[in-house]
């Protein structure tokens, strides 16, 4: 039986993963994370290991590792721009620094959309080989656009090596607790004046069912992960029942970023998230239905009222 590693297996997307693999019983799982899953998983052996620590390729060898989901890393904004750096960036090159000394043959490895950036000038669709240029100043898509670039570097030095690289939208579902999800429990959603750009939502059960796929089938490449169609955020407040304030851009940047730094709740995200709340953001998700035949269960709007449903 073969050994699969999922690195962040704490965490909202790992612990899903987690779960699925472990379901089917035909490969052994390993949960590889700092701190300790919120409650075990039957058939998951969870180890506490900090990925940059020494010692990274000996744990992934004596385990028998021939293939590594790597989900580490900080999708909760934190003040500490270094800790930030370490937790995303680092973790990652230290990752697949392991992986080669190892000689695991199978990487996964998770991005984001957001490593496109929002942009007036972004096209209708964005497509993976469309430039990255995630928006420098918002720091999780900057980390973002690192770790898919040092995955990118590995794969052409490293052929022998299967890697594929997903760049899922934001993932959403009865277990999502992360920034984005808390935001929209807030009672308002302070938008820029003139702006309501359409987002994308995926399901956290399609996003497992992509990652096993790509596990199973030993696929390497890369690819976007979206729902079907989108929702524009004034859509997104309607039917959470919240209200809309708007506020001229120049405006609206100092007031979140006093409100950030103060800890008043004005909004769970960043300010320096602002370009992806006022310019175009929209991936295409084709390349993953042709070569992987992934086609989401649930759209954009159907995930979004399914995780409605968590607090209603």
């Amino acid at each position: 039986m073969s050994t699969i590693a999922i690195t962040g297996a704490s965490g909202y997307l790992g612990a899903r993963l987690c779960e699925a693999l472990a379901a089917r019983g035909d490969r052994r799982v390993i949960g590889i994370d700092l701190v300790a899953p919120r409650r075990p998983i039957s058939n998951v052996l969870h180890l506490r290991f900090d990925l940059c620590d020494p010692g990274l390729a000996d744990l992934l060898r004596a385990q028998g590792v021939r293939a590594v989901a790597h989900f580490a890393a900080l999708f909760d904004p934190i003040p500490d721009r270094r800790a930030a750096l370490r937790a995303n960036v680092e973790s990652a090159r230290r990752l697949l620094e392991a992986a080669e000394l190892a000689e695991v043959d199978h990487l996964l490895i998770a991005s984001s959309t957001m490593v496109y950036g929002a942009h007036p000038d972004s096209p209708p669709r964005l497509r993976e080989c469309d430039p990255l240029r995630g928006n420098r100043e918002f720091a999780h898509a900057a980390d973002m656009v690192e770790v898919d670039r040092f995955a990118a570097d590995f794969a052409l030095r490293h052929p022998g090596t299967r890697v594929a690289v997903i760049r899922p939208c934001v993932v959403l579902g009865p277990h999502a607790t992360h920034y984005l999800a808390r935001m929209f429990q807030q009672p308002v959603l302070p938008l820029p004046a003139g702006a309501d750009p359409s987002w994308q939502f995926l399901h956290e059960d399609d996003l497992t069912e992509a990652c096993r796929i790509i596990l199973e089938g030993r696929r390497e490449g890369t690819w976007n992960l979206v729902g079907r169609g989108t929702l524009r955020l004034s859509e997104c407040a309607a039917r959470l029942g919240i209200g809309v304030t708007r506020w001229p851009p120049k405006a609206l940047a100092p007031a979140w970023r006093i409100a950030w730094k103060l800890g008043i709740p004005f909004s769970e995200a960043p300010p320096t998230m602002l370009p992806f709340f006022r310019w175009p953001w929209v991936a295409d998700g084709s390349r993953a239905a042709g070569e992987l035949g992934f086609n989401p269960r649930l759209g954009t709007a159907e995930t979004f009222e399914s995780f409605l449903k968590t607090f209603a």
